[in-house]
């Protein structure tokens, strides 16, 4: 429902703020290693999300697989988006400033 699109895009606009402030820290020399460190945000949220969402919190598989259908008005896949991106353009923000 609305709480699910507003949930995940709140956490999609704190991840890129996150990215953002962050970015000096983590300190990517190139685009392709802030396109790495996105690519890692990726995996390290689907692992954290599936391996906690079963072993810990004991959600069937079903269930969190549903979070990214998109057919079905879910749109979880934003925040996978914006774990891939926020690196990059933070990184060309922080570039160009």
């Amino acid at each position: 429902g609305m709480a699910h699109v507003v949930s995940t895009l709140l956490l999609s606009a704190i991840i890129f703020a996150l990215a953002f402030f962050s970015i000096r820290y983590i300190y990517p020399q190139t685009a392709g290693d802030a396109r790495l460190i996105g690519l890692l945000w990726v995996v390290l949220t689907v692992a954290f999300e599936f391996g906690a969402g079963h072993y810990l919190f004991g959600n069937p598989w079903p269930k969190l697989l549903a979070d990214y259908n998109l057919a079905a008005g879910r749109i979880w896949v934003l925040v996978l988006l914006a774990d891939l991106a926020a690196p990059v353009a933070a990184f060309w923000l922080r570039a160009r400033g």
